[in-house]
């Protein structure tokens, strides 16, 4: 539902800046554009978890990405506000799929935002 609003203000004309949600558990809010710069595939090496995986584009996020090959990295709101998914940026860069609410330096990502530029190593 909160989805289906979120696109319907947007087509309505209201500026994405001035929509605010929220999601928790295994619900995340779907944007409807990426950055330009996101990689259509990429390798994501998980340096602690010791995989690495494909980006093809398919998921939403790093999070999402891991989660659907059975990695379990720490997270809480998947919105962007709480940092709990922080990890750090060991090489490479990534663009967010909306701008981050918790802070975070250029040595650091949060998973549950984070599309890839290009070939990456986290500390996940």
């Amino acid at each position: 539902m909160m989805e289906s609003c979120y696109h319907d203000l947007l087509a309505w004309g209201v500026p994405e800046k001035k929509l605010h949600s929220e999601a928790f558990g295994p619900s995340s809010l779907k944007k409807a554009s990426l950055p330009d710069d996101v990689a259509t595939s990429a390798k994501i090496l998980f340096k602690k978890s010791k995989k690495t995986l494909s980006w093809e584009g398919g998921q939403a996020s790093l999070l999402e990405l891991a989660e659907s090959q059975g990695l379990k990295l720490r997270f809480g709101c998947r919105g962007r506000a709480c940092g709990t998914c922080k990890v750090g940026l060991l090489k490479g860069s990534v663009a967010y799929s909306t701008p981050p609410g918790a802070h975070v330096d250029a040595k650091h990502c949060l998973v549950c935002i984070s599309l890839p530029k290009g070939d990456l190593e986290i500390e996940a």
